[in-house]
């Protein structure tokens, strides 16, 4: 079954967990990571059992842990070529280097498919995302964070 949970919402950091009985994605990393192990861990997820941190855009309000997070768990990062050209140096030295998706396209993270489309947000590449559980395509959740505007695609 497809979840999800709000970690933080707001200019101070955002941060969505999308998750399954198998697979824990990160839609963005706009908290340190010590605020996001503990946001994780209030609702009661080993922040360990994450596979993926996906980036919507660079602002630091999106960012702010996403090096961190990458170096203490090893895990990916997933960022379109120009989000993380303009974020690299709010990252620090990854320990893995950055798994790159073009907007539009579609990807797996575990059991999750994950597809991207454009945001109108004044960022150099920004998207959203549609999440989907590959066994149960009946369930879908789509995220839009800092929308300019509701194109045809949102509604």
């Amino acid at each position: 079954m497809l979840s999800t949970s709000v970690l933080s919402s707001g200019s101070k950091g955002n941060s969505s967990l999308i998750f399954t009985n198998d697979t824990y994605i990160l839609l963005d990393a706009g908290l340190s990571a010590k605020k996001l192990f503990c946001a994780m861990e209030e609702i009661g997820i080993d922040p360990h059992k994450l596979n993926g941190l996906v980036i919507s855009h660079e602002h630091s309000d999106h960012v702010n842990g996403a090096g961190v997070l990458n170096r203490k768990l090893n895990i990916p990062i997933y960022f379109t070529e120009q989000t993380f050209s303009r974020c690299e140096h709010k990252l620090g030295k990854l320990k893995q280097n950055p798994t790159y998706f073009n907007v539009g396209d579609e990807f797996l993270i575990g059991d999750i498919k994950v597809t991207s489309f454009s945001s109108s947000h004044d960022a150099i590449d920004s998207s959203n995302f549609l999440f989907e559980e590959v066994n149960n395509s009946s369930q879908k959740l789509a995220i839009a964070t800092d929308l300019g505007f509701a194109s045809k695609l949102l509604l």
